[in-house]
C-alpha cells in the first residue's frame, strides 16, 4: 500500500493550519498525519533553502526523528498572470510511520458580501501534485507529475452549486528523475458541492468519470474580488486491476 497520505480537508484536524508569524519571518505548519500523529512545525529564515522552482520559498528542516520536513510556498503563475490572492503551498513531513506529503491552497478568501450576482466559469489553471501507480503483485511503484492536467470550475451564486471537472495527464518520472517524453491519461474526475452564502470552503467527494467510482474528493475556497481566483485541493485513490492509484494535488484556477 502507498504510505503517502494527500490532505484536501478544509477542517481540522485533517486541514493543515498556516499561521505566518511576522516577529520571527517564520510558519507554523500544524496539523494531523494520515496515521493519526499531531505535529507543529516552524520553518523561519535559517531553514531556507535553494530551489529551482519559481516564485517559491522553500524551507528544510530535519525533525527529531531524522527525517527532512519541507515547506514550500509557492506564488502560481496561473495562464499568464501571477496569481494575487492566493498562494500554493506544500507540505512533506513524516511525524509517525507515514509519509505526508500535502498540498495546500492559502489566501484571501472572497468576503460573503461579495459574491458574483451571475454565473461564473474558470478558464485559467494550474496544478501542483503527483500520482502514484503500485503494481499490487510486484510492489513496484511509478510516480507521474500532473502540471499539464487541465479542468473545468463554474459557480452559480444563485442555486449554490459549485461544479469540478478534473482530467489528469501524467507525465512519468524516470530514473535520475527527468520525465518521460509522452504524456500518460490518467482520469477525468468530477464532483459538485454546495454553497449557501453561510462559508467560504466548498467540498465534497469526486467521482471518477464515466465509471462513477467514489474514491477522493476535494475542497475549496474562492479568493480575492468577487472570486476573481480560486482554489482547491484533492485526492483519489482506487483499484483498478493489478494497479493501486493514488492522486493527490492542489489546483488554483483563475477567471
Amino acid at each position: 500500500m502507498p504510505d503517502v497520505g494527500f490532505i484536501r480537508s478544509s477542517t481540522f484536524p485533517l486541514a493543515i493550519d498556516h499561521d505566518f508569524q511576522a516577529a520571527t519571518n517564520s510558519w507554523r505548519i500544524a496539523s494531523r498525519s494520515q496515521d493519526g500523529v499531531d505535529y507543529a512545525l516552524v520553518f523561519g529564515p535559517g531553514d531556507v533553502v535553494t530551489t529551482a522552482q519559481p516564485n517559491t520559498v522553500a524551507y528544510r528542516q530535519v525533525g527529531a526523528n531524522g527525517f527532512g520536513n519541507r515547506f514550500a510556498i509557492t506564488q502560481p503563475t496561473i495562464g499568464t498572470t501571477n496569481a494575487e490572492y492566493l498562494r500554493s503551498t506544500r507540505v512533506l513531513t513524516r511525524p509517525g510511520t507515514l509519509t505526508t506529503n500535502a498540498f495546500c491552497i492559502i489566501g484571501v478568501p472572497t468576503r460573503l458580501n461579495d459574491r458574483p450576482a451571475t454565473p461564473i466559469s474558470y478558464t485559467q489553471f494550474t496544478y501542483a501534485g503527483t500520482v502514484f501507480i503500485t503494481d499490487r503483485t510486484l510492489g513496484t511503484r511509478r510516480q507521474f507529475d500532473i502540471s499539464e492536467s487541465t479542468a473545468s470550475i463554474s459557480a452559480n451564486p444563485t442555486t449554490g452549486a459549485v461544479n469540478v471537472s478534473l482530467t489528469i495527464i501524467g507525465r512519468e518520472f524516470l530514473a535520475g528523475g527527468a520525465l518521460a517524453p509522452t504524456t500518460t491519461p490518467l482520469g477525468t474526475y468530477a464532483g459538485q458541492s454546495g454553497i449557501d452564502g453561510t462559508q467560504q470552503t466548498f467540498a465534497a467527494p469526486l467521482n471518477r468519470q464515466p465509471d462513477g467510482s467514489v474514491g477522493g474528493g476535494f475542497s475549496g475556497w474562492f479568493f480575492g474580488p468577487q472570486g476573481r481566483e480560486a482554489g482547491l485541493a484533492f485526492s483519489f485513490r482506487i483499484v483498478d486491476g493489478n494497479d493501486d492509484i493514488v492522486i493527490g494535488g492542489s489546483l488554483a484556477a483563475r477567471r
